[in-house]
């Protein structure tokens, strides 16, 4: 099982790199498409979306986390309450058992895509597409990543916004939230 995992690692370090470069012209226009946080998007600003697809850690809450944090909730509700017609998935590449009960009790109205390959494969985004039949013109992916959401994104032909200031505790998770604010740092800084 460990070699799997590694191999598996390898891979997904390797294809981020090899599609990174590949796609480095649209990686720094998406790094300029920034938003602040979640609960700061008016609706209005959605105004002409098809479908929403959100990441959950960083964006929704701090890493690992969860549920959401109360603002996020209300905006979510307020989102839906302004535009019920509106699909909106998460597409996390830590989707454990404690998110999707939260969901189906707190945010029953928005669907969690179980795991296919964790971003910045294409695969998560396109079955999201084609179980909501929208259109990838008018698909939004909010991420906090660069490499991952925004790398996904691209791949699958959708438009992504990143979120500036992510959810971080580094005091209850030091590690790895320095680990994510340094990737951050670096795909932001080598992006630019």
């Amino acid at each position: 099982m460990r070699w799997e995992f590694e191999d598996f690692m390898i891979d997904r370090i390797v294809f981020t790199i090899v599609n990174a470069f590949k796609h480095s012209s649209e990686l720094k226009k998406l790094n300029k498409q920034q938003v602040a946080s979640l609960p700061e998007i008016s609706v209005q600003a959605l105004a002409s979306v098809g479908l929403l697809i959100l990441d959950f850690d960083g964006v929704m809450a701090n890493h690992g986390e969860p549920k959401a944090f109360d603002a996020v909730v209300n905006w979510c509700h307020t989102l839906h309450q302004a535009r019920a017609d509106l699909p909106i998935y998460i597409l996390t590449n830590n989707p454990f058992s404690e998110r999707s009960q939260f969901f189906a009790t707190v945010l029953p109205f928005i669907n969690v895509e179980p795991l296919h390959k964790k971003k910045p494969y294409p695969e998560g985004v396109l079955a999201i597409l084609a179980k909501s039949q929208v259109a990838p013109n008018q698909t939004l992916l909010i991420d906090d990543r660069l490499l991952t959401g925004g790398l996904a994104a691209i791949l699958s032909g959708i438009d992504c916004w990143i979120i500036e200031k992510p959810f971080m505790d580094f005091r209850k998770r030091p590690i790895v939230e320095s680990f994510f604010w340094g990737m951050r740092k670096f795909e932001r800084t080598w992006f630019r």
